[in-house]
């Protein structure tokens, strides 16, 4: 039985759309830099940052904005600063809920599953040691749940989950293990949908597990991929809680 919709938040409620890529626009054509070797230079900068820890993404950032800085032999350091700031509130305005997915939330609702989002600052970071520090914390829990508010989802959802609560991120296993743990729930009455492999990595424990959208899934394979959300309310018995057998089988 189901009993569980665990879900990624960015790209997954919403189609993502790059912050960086927003502001680097901006700054080639306010600056007079053609873009293509100005997205090449910052390309190299998050490269060569990822060299190093950092205690929080913010300091990871800023250190790219250094390098790249150096690289393009710019003073503008305040000002890319201020675009970046400016392409986040953006992107937050910006955000809008999926095609059908209030229709799975609401569904899964009436048949009792508890609707749980799961999601975290470190997830694509996963090559360099991040160290989130309670006030980093507690800020992108409120950023996380001003997300929900905009996408209008704040109501459907039982419970908002970053991995940084663990102490790792997605897809390393103790986060998935450390979430069942928390919820007093089995894997198999789970289902994880997100939109790239660091979600699909729930799979390790044995989580059925929905891409949805296009990004390679490296090295773990999706027991179902799905371009939107009412596929899977197709596949879904919500009368009992279950998969139907001829999808649940066509997944494996």
């Amino acid at each position: 039985m189901i009993k569980y919709l665990l879900l990624d938040l960015d790209g997954t409620l919403y189609e993502k759309q790059s912050v960086v890529l927003r502001y680097l626009k901006v700054f080639a054509e306010r600056e007079n830099y053609d873009f293509s070797w100005l997205h090449e230079q910052f390309t190299q900068a998050y490269i060569k940052a990822k060299e190093e820890n950092y205690p929080t993404p913010i300091a990871f950032w800023s250190k790219v904005h250094d390098i790249f800085m150096e690289f393009i032999q710019s003073s503008q350091r305040e000002f890319l600063e201020e675009l970046a700031l400016q392409a986040k509130d953006d992107a937050l305005l910006g955000i809008q809920a999926r095609p059908y997915l209030k229709e799975l939330l609401e569904k899964a609702k009436a048949s009792g599953m508890q609707i749980v989002v799961f999601t975290g600052s470190n997830d694509m970071y996963n090559s360099i040691q991040l160290h989130e520090e309670k006030e980093e914390f507690l800020s992108l829990y409120a950023f996380k749940q001003k997300q929900l508010e905009k996408l209008g989802l704040s109501s459907y959802v039982d419970r908002l989950v970053l991995t940084s609560e663990y102490g790792g991120y997605k897809p390393q296993i103790f986060v998935f293990e450390k979430l069942l743990e928390s919820l007093g729930a089995q894997a198999c009455e789970c289902i994880m949908i997100g939109d790239c492999y660091n979600d699909i990595g729930a799979k390790q424990v044995g989580i059925f597990s929905v891409l949805i959208g296009e990004n390679e899934t490296k090295e773990f394979t999706p027991n179902l991929k799905i371009q939107s959300f009412n596929e899977l309310i197709d596949i879904i018995d919500f009368a009992r809680c279950t998969l139907k057998p001829l999808q649940l089988m066509e997944g494996k």
